[in-house]
């Protein structure tokens, strides 16, 4: 499952995923997201989680889950493989993440052996394992905490609220 944080232990400056998107999203979820912005790019749900993850991993940016709190309506995905509209995505997000992972474990990636067993053990045909889907969830929340900072904890708002939240996140992502 891939999971949107609501509370943070010990942190009373954090906002919760639903807040600090609500403004900026291109959809109206019953019971989570209750505003539309037409002007937003952003048009599933799971593209929050997305933006968040790539963060993340630009930064090599990990939060340990259990500072997180969840709760059961807080999944932006529920299942063990990317969503339909992401099927393509998972071709360069499997990549990236499993690149990570043999950087942190110093694993020689000219070693064909050592790069199949990485392989092997995080992404199973169609799914993925517990152990890839808990690390995608890391940097998820790692790279929400580097977004909630930029915004000094306040979610967007305004009229160009989504191009705001674009232009700081552009220069989050160019490390500027």
């Amino acid at each position: 499952m891939f999971y949107r944080f609501t509370a943070r232990k010990d942190d009373k400056k954090f906002i919760s995923m639903v807040s600090f998107f609500e403004n900026i999203v291109n959809f109206d979820q019953r019971g989570t997201y209750t505003k539309k912005n037409l002007e937003s790019p952003f048009k599933f749900d799971f593209d929050l989680f997305y933006i968040c993850l790539i963060l993340g991993l630009n930064y090599n940016l990990k939060e340990e889950l259990s500072n997180f709190e969840t709760g059961p309506k807080n999944i932006f995905y529920g299942f063990d493989y990317f969503p339909d509209a992401y099927k393509d995505v998972g071709n360069l997000i499997n990549p990236l993440i499993l690149a990570t992972i043999a950087e942190d474990n110093k694993i020689d990636t000219n070693d064909k052996q050592l790069v199949r067993d990485l392989i092997n053990e995080n992404v199973i045909p169609a799914n993925l394992s517990k152990n890839l889907l808990n690390l995608l969830n890391q940097y998820s929340a790692g790279g929400y905490m580097k977004l909630i900072e930029e915004f000094n904890y306040v979610a967007p708002r305004g009229e160009s609220c989504v191009i705001n939240f674009l232009i700081k996140f552009n220069k989050l992502m160019s490390k500027e």
